[in-house]
């Protein structure tokens, strides 16, 4: 039997200095390849694992189930949940601020926008879909879940 699976990648499961960081590691790992085959290969390994993780949710409309999950190298883990019926999707806008201070103790404070796609299951449970900056491209991501549900998104930015 052929399944249909929509999945939707949520966001990466470490912070950009992480990422920074990885690639710094495959760089280490590149050279140290010549002195020592083992602690690259651990080194490698280590930057690959933090550069491959992300969450996500994925929907498997044959079953009518979801899990959310977290992916390494791939792989992605996370226990599958039946779905007894769906009531919504919407959009909400959600202002983001993060606060940074420098060595002088001079604070600035960034601020965005967020668009949040959720789902809302007819138990109450709700479940976050997707988050971008745009929201164009949570409108996009979400169209197949809303299309086989036979719903429409809502749109709470308005």
């Amino acid at each position: 039997m052929n399944s249909t699976k929509i999945n939707l990648k949520r966001e990466r499961l470490f912070p950009l200095q992480f990422q920074f960081l990885a690639y710094t590691l495959l760089f280490l790992s590149a050279i140290l390849f010549i002195v020592n085959v083992a602690v690259a290969i651990f080194i490698l390994l280590v930057a690959c694992f933090m550069l491959t993780g992300y969450s996500g949710c994925e929907f498997d409309l044959t079953s009518n189930s979801y899990r959310e999950y977290n992916s390494f190298f791939r792989i992605r883990f996370g226990k599958w949940k039946d779905i007894q019926g769906v009531d919504k999707i919407y959009v909400n806008k959600i202002k983001s601020s993060q606060k940074m201070y420098s060595r002088a103790n001079v604070s600035t404070t960034l601020k965005e926008y967020v668009y949040k796609c959720f789902i809302k299951f007819s138990d109450g449970e709700k479940l976050l879909l997707t988050q971008n900056k745009r929201k164009n491209n949570v409108l996009k991501e979400v169209q197949p879940i809303a299309k086989s549900y036979g719903l429409e998104v809502i749109d709470n930015t308005i």
